[in-house]
């Protein structure tokens, strides 16, 4: 991901875990991908875009999108 030497090693693990995340939403692992983000928002809780996929998967997990879903989220309302 980056070199902990110039970032900072939480920086890295931050990234490790939003890529485990993402992985966990576009595999439609809701659950999982939620307790990662979760994990994010623990040590930073203004996260806001671990906040939106946190949002969104509970949102997918109620109304799951089908096998050929290609990731992408269709906003309903503004």
């Amino acid at each position: 991901v980056a070199d902990p030497v110039y970032v900072g090693e939480e920086f890295v693990e931050r990234c490790a875990t939003f890529f485990v995340a993402f992985a966990a939403y576009r595999n439609q692992e809701w659950d999982k991908a939620i307790a990662c983000y979760e994990a994010l928002l623990e040590s930073m809780p203004d996260d806001s875009l671990a906040q939106l996929y946190v949002h969104r998967c509970r949102l997918l997990a109620d109304d799951p999108p089908g096998p050929d879903w290609d990731g992408a989220f269709e906003m309903l309302t503004k």
